[in-house]
Order: C-alpha cells, then structure tokens, then sequence
C-alpha cells in the first residue's frame, strides 16, 4: 500500500483543505509552537527540500538508513521531537493568514516541481527520490496539522 504522498491529488487535495482549516487559535496538542510558527516551520521545510534554503547536513549512514526506515515509514512521527535551531524562525509576521498563505504557495511550488523534479538532499535522511519527498513532506505537514488537532 503507498504511503500519503503530495504528489497524488486526491491526497494533496485533502491535506490542502486541511490547511485551510488550522486556525490562529487553534488548540496545541503538544509542543510549542503556535499555528502561524508551524506554518512558516512548514514553508521553510519545504523550500529546504525545493533546494531554495540549505540546511547543516546532520545526517551520516546510519542515521539516515534509521530515518528512511523508521520515519519514512506508515507511522505517524512521534510528538515532539526535537527541532533544528534553523527550523525555528520566528515568522517574519505574526499574520497567520499571510503565514498559512505563503505554506501553501510554498506547497504548490512543490507540486509544481513533481515526483520527477530535482529535489535537495535532506539534512536527516539524505538523497530522496521526489516520491519521498512528497511522502516525508506530506507527513511533515500531516504531524503539525495532528499537532493543532486539524
């Protein structure tokens, strides 16, 4: 069976409207950041994954092949897990409508690029096709979305 993947529609679709359902006070289940925080956490993700931001590589051979077999996986990402300091910017603004309207622009960036794009390494799991890329990214977003109930 596929894992949830951006680059199937009917996925995207659902996730999208998932999106547009996160509130500015929507309640935090766990963790610390706010909605509009994970939004603009988000946009940078996946601009890191388009290659339009680069990110201190973390990852070495068995990190990678531990976080492409237990993260990239059908499990939900555990809740609260630790956050790259780079990850952590503070949004430009605290407008969360601007915030969740630039990850979704971002996010169609990614769309646009398709499974067949030229995708970034990543930091954690290292190269990844763009269909696991559209995986991991789905289940990024999937993990904070869950993280505000939405």
């Amino acid at each position: 069976m596929a894992l949830p993947n951006i680059h199937h529609p009917k996925e995207y679709a659902e996730l999208k409207k998932r999106i547009e359902n996160l509130k500015a006070d929507s309640p935090r289940r766990w963790g610390k950041m706010t909605p509009s925080q994970a939004c603009v956490h988000l946009h940078d993700a996946i601009r890191a994954a388009l290659g339009e931001i680069t990110l201190k590589m973390k990852g070495n051979f068995v990190t990678e092949w531990i976080g492409k077999t237990f993260f990239l996986t059908k499990r939900n990402w555990p809740k609260s897990l630790p956050t790259a300091p780079e990850m952590l910017s503070t949004p430009a603004s605290e407008d969360f409508e601007a915030n969740r309207r630039l990850l979704l622009e971002t996010l169609e960036r990614a769309i646009a690029k398709g499974k067949d794009g030229n995708w970034a390494k990543s930091p954690i799991f290292g190269k990844l096709s763009g269909e696991k890329w559209g995986e991991a990214l789905y289940k990024h977003v999937d993990h904070h979305l869950r993280q505000f109930g939405v």
